[in-house]
């Protein structure tokens, strides 16, 4: 049980650790995806597959930059080819005499070393002709033989033999090498070993009788610089042209240089045997007396490439430089910002490797880096991703019930807008109430009360969510919501109006049908006011509540009462009928009618306030009733002005089109009074209101 126990507490904690409820893209469980990213990136990276990957491109790197070069003066090939076959007229293996020739020739052209791919392993038969050539051989003094090594493989053992030159042409030899060529998995020669066992190769050999490098036992492979395409990289001839240059080449072409010579033909020239070619990275198809001039020209010029990256440790250290920087921008950054950064990353490093490669002949591991880097993007943004999902949830659990459908999809789209705190915005703040609706619930059943509540609540969100409202709360009967947070939107003081009018029109068709089902009759008071507020989650790291605070959000709940006094369905502030007026680019333009009730002093509150009534959209009242409002105005006017009788006069004009207004009666019986009774000298025209 307690391992149970142990192993859920651990499961939590890895959850709560990288998917908080939150939501919350948060650095630490973000390093800890990068590094893991890393890490398994670094161990695919020495797999065979990314392993092949990376020796295509270096392919291709070589093959690009070797289309220009120029052969080098010091080394020449003498290729056993199909023109040679065709000149020499004879069958392979040539007599002796005939290679022994080519050696006097070339000693007495100034060749200055004369390297033999062809391996002088037996005797030929002719002891005349194997004579002629171990003299020549001696003569020249300069002539480096090929060795081979050959593997015997069995089930129960394996054995390697070495195949040297026969004893009396071994003696005479200046030098001997192995012609052996290490090949890559993927069947490619691009590398060569110095010595094997101690013993040198080819044209490590060649290189030693040149008298420019001491001689060593070191071993390890090098990757080879070549020069070029077949016969184009190294300078190359026909081996019947070399038995003749005064007739077929230039003179001196063979002077001081080193002259290799081997076969480079399409076809085996024996039966059974293989035709010595090779796939290199400038070539599907390259002899191997070429392979060696190239790794003698990538020794004499000090020119093999470096490949230091084959260690693991550097290998991690160049993917950790890289990755981990690109990875803070991808924690910073958005998904295509991200992918774009991929692509950078990517066009980067094949640039930066065909450069390393080219001229500072040094291989970059491009495929691993970039490939660890995409490996990188994609958890990391698979990450965010499903932290997106958690946060997603997280807003729609709980906004979705308050707030329109349009702003949870704004919040969607950038859930930073609800971080716990607050910020300022400009807002229009709405309250509303039921008019004596404790007395009329006394009267009502639980379950009628219920419904009735439902079905009003239900109604009135609707259109509050259609004008883009969110709502803070229902307390009891009332309704507090706002207009313009937490996505901002500069109609809101007319989106809050036009809802606010919308639901007295639907609360008047509610309670015809109400009246239908025998339920109460009910009449609703709104209150609204604009300006700053500072609005956020307000609460814990786990319990919060988004919400808006202020005193601009006090003098909307205020409005919302003062609406007893005048009798009045929606009371709006002075500030919220002139941010209507600027939205709508002018009063005329207004699609409401106002009329300004009076000017108060709420309680708690200084500064008086003009208020307004909101009497309906403009296209709901007629035009007699229009102007029986502007008379109110003007009697307000003259009540401003301490002119009671022209006051009172105007009032009764408003009575003769609006028999039964409350707000008129309301300032005419103060304005009787105001007669009888007139106010001190520093009454300035405000109403100061008793209660709340």
């Amino acid at each position: 049980m307690p391992k149970l126990v142990y192993g859920t507490t651990m499961l939590s904690i890895l959850r709560n650790f990288f998917i908080p409820k939150q939501g919350k893209l948060k650095p630490l469980p973000c390093l800890v995806i990068v590094l893991s990213g890393i890490f398994f990136g670094l161990a695919f990276a020495r797999t065979n597959f990314i392993s092949r990957l990376e020796w295509f491109v270096y392919d291709r790197y070589m093959k690009a930059f070797v289309k220009d070069s120029k052969s080098p003066p010091d080394i020449i090939v003498v290729a056993v080819d199909e023109l040679s076959f065709q000149e020499v007229g004879l069958k392979w293996p040539w007599p002796r005499v005939l290679h022994a020739s080519l050696v006097e020739t070339l000693k007495e052209a100034g060749a200055r070393v004369i390297v033999f791919d062809i391996i002088f392993d037996r005797e030929s038969g002719d002891r005349e002709e194997d004579e002629y050539l171990v003299s020549a051989v001696r003569d020249a003094g300069n002539v480096v033989l090929a060795m081979d090594e050959q593997e015997t493989n069995d089930s129960r053992y394996t054995v390697k033999q070495l195949i040297s030159p026969f004893p009396g042409l071994e003696e005479v030899a200046a030098g001997e090498g192995l012609a052996t060529l290490p090949m890559d998995p993927d069947g490619v020669i691009r590398r060569t070993q110095p010595y094997l066992n101690g013993i040198p190769s080819l044209s490590r050999a060649a290189c030693l009788l040149l008298g420019m490098e001491k001689t060593e036992t070191k071993e390890g492979d090098l990757l080879i610089h070549y020069n070029g395409e077949p016969r184009i990289g190294i300078e190359t001839v026909s081996y019947y042209q070399a038995l003749n240059p005064a007739e077929y080449l230039p003179d001196g072409i063979f002077k001081d240089k080193v002259v290799f010579i081997g076969i480079s033909l399409s076809s085996p020239p024996v039966l059974g045997r293989t035709t010595d070619h090779y796939e290199t990275p400038v070539s599907t198809k390259m002899a191997g007396v070429e392979i060696h001039a190239n790794i003698l020209d990538s020794i004499l010029r000090n020119r093999f490439i470096s490949d230091p990256f084959n260690s693991f440790v550097l290998l991690a250290f160049l993917i950790l430089a890289f990755t981990l920087p690109v990875s803070y921008l991808f924690y910073r950054t958005g998904a295509f910002k991200g992918l774009l950064l991929v692509f950078a990353a990517g066009l980067f490093f094949f640039a930066g490797g065909y450069v390393f490669m080219r001229f500072l002949q040094v291989r970059i591991p491009v495929i691993s880096v970039i490939m660890v880097v995409s490996g990188v993007f994609l958890l990391v943004y698979l990450y965010r991703f499903l932290l997106g999902i958690v946060e997603r949830r997280l807003i729609l659990g709980a906004f979705k019930h308050y707030l329109a459908p349009s702003i949870v999809d704004s919040l969607l789209e950038d859930p930073s807008r609800l971080s716990l705190g607050g910020r300022v915005y400009d807002v229009t703040v709405l309250f509303t109430d039921l008019a004596n609706f404790t007395g009329v619930s006394e009267n009502m059943s639980p379950g009628e009360l219920q419904r009735l509540l439902t079905e009003y609540f239900d109604e009135m969100m609707k259109i509050l969510s259609g004008e883009n409202a969110t709502l803070d709360k229902f307390i009891g009967d009332a309704i507090m919501a706002f207009f313009g947070c937490p996505v901002e939107d500069s109609m809101h003081p007319v989106q809050a109006c036009r809802g606010a009018a919308a639901m007295q029109k639907r609360l008047r068709k509610l309670n015809e049908k109400w009246k239908t089902e025998g339920l109460p009759d009910i009449r609703m008071r709104v209150g609204i006011n604009s300006g700053e507020v500072i609005a956020g989650n307000m609460g814990t790291e786990n319990i919060f509540n988004y919400t808006i605070l202020g005193d601009n959000v006090n003098l909307a709940s205020r409005l919302e009462g003062v609406n007893k006094v005048y009798g009045t369905g929606i009371i709006v502030s002075r500030f919220t009928f002139k941010k209507v007026i600027e939205e709508c680019k002018g009063y005329k333009n207004v699609p409401f009618v106002f009329r300004e009730l009076d000017s108060i002093r709420v309680k708690g509150k200084k500064e008086p306030v003009s208020i307004y009534e909101l009497y309906d959209l403009k296209e709901n009242v007629p035009g007699r009733v229009i102007d029986a409002l502007h008379l109110y105005e003007e009697g307000l006017g003259y009540y401003r002005k301490r002119q009671w009788k022209s006051a009172l006069s105007t009032f009764d004009k408003v009575f003769k089109t609006i028999k039964n207004d409350a707000a008129t009666a309301v300032l005419a019986e103060r304005t009787s009074r105001y007669v009888e009774q007139p106010p001190g000298s520093d009454w300035d025209g405000v109403h100061v209101m008793k209660t709340k």
